[in-house]
C-alpha cells in the first residue's frame, strides 16, 4: 500500500470514524487510476479515484440513502464553471456548482470532502 493510501486510511479511521465504517484499497499504483473506497455509517460510501496525471474524483454514491449524488471531480466537460475543470456535482448529476476543493494534495481534498459529507449528514439527520 502506498503512502497516499496509508494516509488516507489514517485520516479517514482517526479524524471521521464516526462516520467511517469501513476502508477498501481496491487498486493503488504509481501508474493507474487510484480507487479507495471509503464506508460510511449510513451505507452510502465514497469512491477516491486518483491519477497520476493529476486526474481526480471523489464520488460520494449516497442515492440509497436520500436520492443524492456529490461528486468532486476535474473532467474537463463543464466550461460554464468559472474555475473549469475543477467542479461539483452537488445532490446531483445535473446540478454543477463550482468546486471548493482545495486541490493542494490528496489529504486535504479527502478532509474536505469527508468534512462536507459529515455537514451533511448531521443536517439531513436533524432535518428528519
Amino acid at each position: 500500500m502506498s503512502t497516499s493510501a496509508r494516509l488516507i486510511r489514517q485520516i479517514a479511521e482517526s479524524e471521521f470514524g464516526q462516520i467511517v465504517v469501513g476502508i477498501d484499497i481496491v487498486a493503488w499504483s504509481q501508474n493507474q487510476v487510484r480507487l479507495v473506497r471509503i464506508k460510511l455509517v449510513d451505507g452510502s460510501y465514497l469512491d477516491i479515484r486518483v491519477t497520476g496525471r493529476g486526474d481526480y474524483s471523489y464520488h460520494w454514491e449516497h442515492r440509497m440513502t436520500d436520492g443524492g449524488i456529490h461528486r468532486w471531480d476535474n473532467a474537463p466537460h463543464h466550461y460554464q464553471v468559472s474555475i473549469h475543470p475543477h467542479h461539483l456535482h452537488d445532490g446531483a448529476e445535473a446540478t454543477i456548482v463550482e468546486s471548493e476543493l482545495p486541490t493542494t494534495s490528496v489529504e486535504d481534498d479527502v478532509r474536505h470532502v469527508l468534512t462536507a459529507i459529515n455537514r451533511i449528514m448531521v443536517s439531513n439527520a436533524r432535518s428528519t
